[in-house]
Order: C-alpha cells, then sequence, then structure tokens
C-alpha cells in the first residue's frame, strides 16, 4: 500500500495522512515546528504501515535523517526522529522523498488552508 504524509503550517499545527485506499487521517498539534509536523506526520504513517508498504513525503529532513544520510541537531527532531527508527525496527517498509506537487497529503492540507482562508 502506498502512504502520503504531510505536515502544515506551524500556525494550524495540522499534520495528514492519506493512503490509496482513500483513508485519510488528520492531525493538530499546537506548538510544533513545521519539522516537528512532518515527524509526527511520518509517525503517523508509520504507525498505521505494514510490511511491504511506501511512505512518500516532501520533506528532505525528515527522510534523510531517518535514513541516517543527514544529521540530526535538534534535541526535539531526535527525539522524533528515534520515535520513527524504532517503530521501523519491527517493520519493513520503504520510506521515499517525493515533490511536494506529488504528496497527496499535502493537498489535502493545502485544500483544507482554502476552505478556512488561511
Amino acid at each position: 500500500m502506498k502512504i502520503w504524509c504531510d505536515g502544515g503550517n506551524p500556525k494550524q499545527g495540522k499534520y495528514c495522512v492519506v493512503t490509496e485506499r482513500g483513508k485519510i487521517i488528520r492531525g493538530k498539534e499546537k506548538g510544533c515546528t513545521n519539522n516537528e509536523l512532518e515527524y509526527k506526520a511520518m509517525i503517523k504513517a508509520l504507525e498505521i504501515a505494514k510490511d511491504g508498504d511506501v511512505i512518500y513525503s516532501d520533506s528532505k529532513l525528515v527522510v534523510n535523517q531517518i535514513l541516517g544520510w543527514w544529521r540530526i541537531n535538534s534535541e526535539s527532531l531526535g527525539e522524533l526522529c528515534e520515535k520513527c527508527k524504532e517503530i521501523l525496527k519491527n517493520k519493513k517498509v520503504k520510506i521515499v522523498w517525493i515533490p511536494r506537487r506529488r504528496n497527496r497529503a499535502g493537498k489535502i492540507l493545502e485544500s483544507q488552508k482554502l476552505k478556512t482562508g488561511r
């Protein structure tokens, strides 16, 4: 199964996860940075993922930190990254970076933004 995840604007504090079967999971976290919201979306995607699933994110930072290619300079991001890695220990899931325009979860967040006028 394909799963898309995206963190939204910190002012709204929203993130979203979408599956190819049409399931949409929305979350809201106040007081988070954009990167923290991206991680929260990834964690939710990992929690619902099954072996063999592919998770798509438009956050190069999150994808590359989880894959161990980029350093982590923030304590809060380090904790979130470790949570992702802990979940991945028990699952065979592929994580792939995609451009924003191809992120279905991002499109849902954008449509919510347009509806609320923010």
